[in-house]
């Protein structure tokens, strides 16, 4: 063992010495107490045995004196037992003034000698044998034949139990040699041990911290126990897996799942190091270029995010067959994607967007779908149009969307594009506040009966009056606010202030139901019903005076949260209704299971139905279908008594449009009521109206 193996006795193993070196003192201390006690135990016998040697010898002595004449004296018994024994014999003698007293010279330490005759003088001893002196010596009171107990004279036989033991001091020292032996066996031992079980601990918890740190290099393995290298290997297994599953989840934070390709954060990344280069001296520009397939989400609508899924991949690879080796393609999101281009210019980003737009021009065969591509793009250039990653990618975008609006296929970012997005980030900033500052409006499309040609119902409407810019229709806004979340403010408040406008036109007199219209967040909220419900308790409205309108798009952005928020307004007792039906893409399977009272016809049928034999049909395949389902048909697009004939001749429930009133403000919509008059039926039947429909 050298100094490393010394010096790495620190911590577990120290601590494991230590054990080893504190077991090993106590053992050895036991021992030695219980040597000690066995020695003493064994002196006591020994002595004890002695002392009854001694005592047959005086008998012996006693027994051939008697064959003399005289015979021997107690001193000369004594003085012949100490010699043929080796014992002390002391002669006492009682007096009747002092007791006890030696009546001759006695050998034995004062000590002994005062402690003997206490005991005498104590009185008769309760056994022939009893200790002195804490029990370091033992006496024994020889009883002579002939001698009764009121004889004045005794034999004591004495001897050192001590220097009996002492005979024996050699076993405790040979057991202090082997403790010591044992001690350093043990010290090396524990060392040898501290380090076979700790040390592959301790290497085990240098590489769990390693491991807590995010490095996850270098092999563990380990030689020790069976038990220490079982652990070493699983130890090791798990650090191969979390260094694959860290690999994986980079992966993952850097590529897409879909395509492959680098996400929009591994692309930031390659941008600002490409960025950095062309800044750099003699650096070439590079460019950004954007793309957003057109129609994508019809297709994803329509043939379902399946085939949307497998047409994104598609693109991807006719993607990676047009571009460079040195081009970076990634997919941003959705149907985004972007290219970043080293060394090229505007004309060299132009050419590889001609590029990009003549590998799209095939149509792709997804499935056994037929699919057309394109596509619009946009284009950056660094440093032209900026030198800030973001910024870059945020221009390339705006001139695709500038790409995407005049269909030009391709657009190079310009200034006022810029202009244009500051305004409208300046108008959805006004749309925040638009609520708390009461600059909407509330107005009201009128919906009539066409059988009765009374005023049922009214759609809710919303304005925005904005103090510079004027009067906003929703086309121009609630764009804005569904991106933003604004939406959900916007809803609440129509809201209120439909169920305001509906009590008080029920008072006076106008029985009316009011339709509002729900968007997609509003639809996914999922307190949406218990906010609806607090209000009708509130405002002290009933629940089937109002109707909410849901698009086909909203239902299929995720149909089954939607139909939760359906099922729990069905409940609250409100109606529903299918807005814009027809234009969608919604099975009517599905249809059927939702918890709707109406499918209201979108104006794109209705308004070219007297011109339009296929629009026709399909206006009146839609409310017998409706009919058949228990379901009221609204028709929207109502501009001319034409329709309003053709409508009723259909069968259609109710319509609203143009014909019967463009939006009126709240406020005015019980007096315009009151002069409203439908049109006179004048005999006219579908065949008169419409030969080819029937």
């Amino acid at each position: 063992m050298n100094w490393r193996f010394w010096a790495g006795l620190s911590g577990d193993r120290l601590r494991i010495v230590a054990a080893y070196l504190l077991l090993l003192l106590v053992v050895q201390a036991v021992a030695a107490l219980l040597v000690h006690l066995a020695i003493n135990r064994h002196a006591v016998r020994t002595v004890a045995i002695e002392l009854e040697t001694a005592d047959r010898v005086l008998r012996g002595l006693v027994a051939d004196g008697a064959a003399h004449t005289p015979p021997p004296d107690l001193a000369t018994l004594a003085a012949t037992s100490e010699r043929l024994t080796g014992l002390h014999a002391a002669v006492l003698r009682q007096d009747e003034l002092a007791g006890w007293q030696f009546a001759r010279p006695s050998r034995l330490p004062q000590p002994v000698q005062k402690a003997l005759l206490d005991e005498m003088r104590a009185g008769p001893a309760a056994a022939p044998m009893q200790p002195l002196l804490s029990s370091t010596w033992l006496m024994h009171v020889v009883v002579l034949p002939g001698q009764g107990a009121d004889t004045g004279v005794r034999i004591v036989l004495v001897d050192s139990i001590t220097d009996a033991a002492a005979a024996l001091a050699w076993l405790q020292v040979a057991l202090l040699a082997l403790g010591g032996a044992l001690l350093v066996v043990f010290g090396c031992l524990g060392v040898y041990t501290a380090n076979w079980i700790a040390r592959p601990l301790v290497v085990l918890g240098v590489s769990a911290r390693k491991l807590a740190a995010g490095d996850y290099t270098g092999t563990i393995s380990l030689t020790g126990p069976r038990e220490v290298q079982e652990l070493a290997q699983t130890f090791e297994a798990m650090r191969t897996a979390i260094q694959q599953r860290e690999r994986r989840i980079r992966d993952l934070g850097s590529t897409d799942s879909l395509t492959a390709l680098p996400n929009r954060a591994r692309f930031r990344t390659d941008l600002k190091t490409e960025i950095e280069r062309t800044l750099g001296e003699g650096g070439k520009p590079c460019s950004v270029l954007v793309m957003d397939l057109d129609r994508f989400k019809r297709v994803n609508d329509v043939l379902g995010p399946r085939y949307g899924d497998k047409l994104l991949r598609h693109v991807a690879d006719r993607l990676r067959q047009a571009l460079g080796s040195a081009d970076v393609l990634a997919r941003l999101g959705g149907d985004e994607f972007a290219v970043l281009l080293p060394g090229h210019d505007v004309d060299g980003a132009r050419a590889v967007a001609a590029r990009i737009a003549q590998a799209l021009r095939e149509p792709a065969q997804i499935g056994e779908q037929t699919v057309d591509i394109s596509a619009s793009l946009g284009i950056a250039v660094c440093p032209q149009h900026g030198s800030d990653a973001d910024r870059l990618v945020g221009r390339a975008e705006q001139a695709m969307l500038e790409a995407k609006r005049q269909t030009s296929g391709v657009s190079v970012y310009r200034d006022d594009l810029s202009s244009a997005e500051d305004s409208d980030l300046g108008l959805l900033t006004e749309l925040r506040r638009a609520v708390d500052v009461n600059q909407l409006r509330l107005v009201l499309q009128p919906k009539v009966d066409l059988s009765t040609g009374r005023v049922t119902g009214a759609e809710a409407l919303v304005r925005w009056m904005h103090p510079e810019r004027g009067e906003l229709l929703p086309a121009s806004f609630i764009p804005f606010a569904e991106q933003s979340g604004v939406i959900s403010d916007i809803t609440r408040w129509v809201i209120q202030r439909s169920m305001l406008a509906c009590r008080r036109m029920r008072k006076q007199g106008l029985p009316i139901r009011i339709s509002l219209n729900l968007s997609t967040r509003d639809l996914l909220n999922d307190r949406l019903a218990h906010e609806i419900a607090d209000l009708i308790e509130r405002i002290k409205v009933k629940p089937e005076w109002l109707v909410f309108e849901i698009t086909e798009s909203v239902l299929m952005e995720d149909p089954e949260r939607a139909r939760r928020t359906l099922d729990q307004l069905n409940t609250l007792g409100v109606k529903l209704s299918i807005d814009d039906f027809g234009t969608g893409y919604s099975s009517l399977g599905y249809l059927k299971r939702l918890p709707v009272h109406e499918l209201k016809i979108d104006r794109s049928f209705v308004m070219n139905m007297d011109q339009d034999v296929h629009d026709a049909k399909i206006v009146r395949s839609t409310i017998d279908l409706a009919h058949n389902l228990g379901l009221k048909v609204v028709a929207e697009g109502l501009e001319s008594e034409r329709h309003w004939k053709l409508l009723g001749a259909l069968n259609c429930d109710e319509a609203q449009g143009y014909f019967v009133s463009r939006p009126v403000a709240e406020d005015d919509f019980v007096a315009w009521a009151q002069t409203w008059q439908a049109p006179v039926n004048d005999g006219l039947n579908l065949p008169t109206l419409y030969a080819d429909i029937v």
